[in-house]
């Protein structure tokens, strides 16, 4: 029977917790980041710290329930300290550039709705960037055989990009949150890729089956 290291239950239960508090009326004001609350006149600078553990629908719950199991299972490539690391660089990141995003978005459409509707919450750039480690560590590996060819662990981010796309031009999920994804994505490899330091020293992984497009 699969158990969840306990390091991860906390978090769980955050995330439950949290996500009770999203059928109070406003509550997404104060838990997630609203780009035009996050500086002044509100600065709701606090966000930056709630925004990963809150979520305000059954399916964005469930994913991020899932982005923790597969945290789990990919803890035997790393170490705490450098998973922690990986989260934080990642999510916060993602987080930022998004916010960032949606200003640039408001300053060509003068769309309100961009700075003050739009949330940004979960653990959904986590999920893309464990996309992107599953192909770092088993980039080669068969993942699922086809007659009309074979899908390995490095064709995940793709797929998943394109999967995620496929939601959010059926409704299913929001713009934002397909931003979020694919931009953990990238935010991810590029860690991974030129700043990720490991203990023999060695900064990045510049392998040849590690590049953006192999």
């Amino acid at each position: 029977m699969y158990r969840c290291a306990w390091q991860l239950r906390p978090i769980m239960a955050i995330q439950l917790i949290f996500y009770a508090f999203s059928f109070i009326p406003g509550a997404d004001v104060y838990l997630a980041i609203t780009p035009g609350r996050f500086f002044m006149p509100n600065y709701h600078l606090w966000t930056i710290f709630t925004f990963s553990f809150y979520n305000y629908s059954v399916f964005f719950l469930l994913s991020d329930l899932l982005t923790l199991f597969l945290l789990d299972i990919l803890l035997s490539f790393y170490s705490w300290c450098e998973m922690l690391k990986f989260c934080a660089v990642v999510n916060l990141t993602t987080a930022l550039s998004t916010m960032c995003f949606l200003f640039l978005g408001y300053a060509i459409t003068f769309d309100t709705e961009l700075l003050f509707s739009e949330k940004i919450c979960g653990f959904i750039p986590l999920l893309g960037g464990l996309t992107v480690v599953a192909r770092q560590t088993m980039g080669g590996k068969l993942l699922v055989n086809f007659p009309l060819g074979n899908i390995r662990y490095k064709h995940i981010p793709f797929i998943s990009v394109v999967f995620a796309a496929l939601l959010a031009s059926l409704g299913i999920t929001g713009r934002v949150s397909f931003m979020m994804f694919a931009t953990g994505i990238l935010v991810a490899w590029v860690y991974l890729r030129f700043f990720q330091k490991h203990s023999n020293g060695i900064v990045g992984d510049l392998a040849d089956t590690f590049t953006f497009s192999g």
